[in-house]
């Protein structure tokens, strides 16, 4: 049971005040749960040396559901000189717990010797230890275990590392949204205007419970500080036609260097038919990322010279849609 309390005061006509807290959660999948777990070996940094170390990957059946305690408050204002126009900011807070993730995977070459670690790498002596060596031979004996892992004497391991997902650490996040509309005549039709504009101002993560915080605010592969979207749609009688502007800012890389930010423009005509066969009809057409934008460099260790996570990677992309309604 995940409990809900909202709160909303009307001092005056045009304005209203609103608040929220509430708490959710978020099931564990399937595969995280009962996908199939493999037991393999691989090379890790010891000291500056590369040791061998088996691995345990796949699906943890003790997960248990991520959590979070969110938190709103914002106003609303629709003033009575221009029905057309509304304004709603709101602020927001969310803090997530028991996150399921694999964190070993932040820093794997060099888990055995990072302290964030502690918990989910158990350093082993096989070679002078009965007991170790009865647990590698044990792994090692499993239907699980692939081929390459008993290639390898039982002695020869100095650790195991669980590399599958847990519940740990942390995520904070808080920041501001934006809202603006306004509906207006314009040019014998109708004019609506929009803005819509999130500011985050927190972005704190813990891989472990005992790890210190990271702001991961304006970082590659992460939330950009600053992302907003300004749209005109105007129509009148049969005709259509919207622009919108998407801006995403700068960010940077975990070394300093900073990445240009990107702005694209979207493009949109319409025309109905009002009459005869036709009646009903309405054929679109729309161009996304009209002048082509190339999303900026960023010389990602994956193999794409792009954040695929934040940029528009995507280049002048063409829609023609008909649609019927009766």
């Amino acid at each position: 049971v995940d409990p809900r309390i909202g709160v909303i005061w009307a001092p005056v006509a045009d304005l209203r005040l609103r608040a929220t807290y509430g708490q959710s959660f978020h099931a564990p999948g399937l595969n995280q749960l009962l996908g199939l777990e493999s037991i393999s070996p691989i090379n890790l940094t010891l000291a500056g040396a590369q040791v061998l170390t088996l691995s345990r990957q796949g699906g943890n059946i003790s997960l248990q559901p991520e959590t979070a305690d969110s938190w709103t408050a914002g106003v609303d204002y629709r003033p009575h000189w221009s029905p057309g126009l509304h304004l709603s900011l709101t602020w927001f807070d969310t803090d997530y717990k028991n996150r399921i993730s694999r964190p070993v995977n932040e820093n794997l070459d060099g888990a055995l010797e990072d302290p964030r670690f502690v918990a989910f790498v158990q350093r082993i002596s096989p070679a002078t230890n009965a007991a170790d060596l009865a647990l590698i031979r044990d792994l090692l004996a499993r239907p699980n275990a692939t081929a390459g892992a008993g290639l390898n004497p039982a002695a020869s391991y100095v650790a195991i590392v669980d590399l599958r997902n847990v519940n740990t650490g942390e995520l904070h996040v808080r920041g501001l949204d934006l809202q603006l509309d306004q509906t207006l005549p314009a040019f014998g039709g109708s004019l609506s205007l929009r803005a819509n504009a999130t500011r985050l101002l927190t972005y704190d993560q813990r891989l472990t419970p005992t790890a210190s915080a990271s702001d991961l605010l304006g970082l590659v592969t992460f939330p950009a500080k600053l992302r907003g979207r300004f749209a005109a749609d105007w129509t009148r009688g049969r005709l259509g036609a919207g622009v919108a502007v998407n801006y995403l800012s700068s960010f940077h890389t975990p070394l300093g260097a900073r990445i240009s930010g990107q702005t694209t423009v979207d493009l949109q005509l319409r025309a109905k038919a009002s009459e005869g066969r036709f009646e009903g009809a309405t054929v679109s057409l729309s161009v996304r990322n009209l002048f082509d934008k190339a999303p900026p460099f960023y010389d990602n260790p994956f193999g794409d010279a792009y954040d695929c996570g934040k940029a528009i990677f995507i280049g002048r992309f063409i829609t023609i849609q008909l649609t019927k309604s009766w």
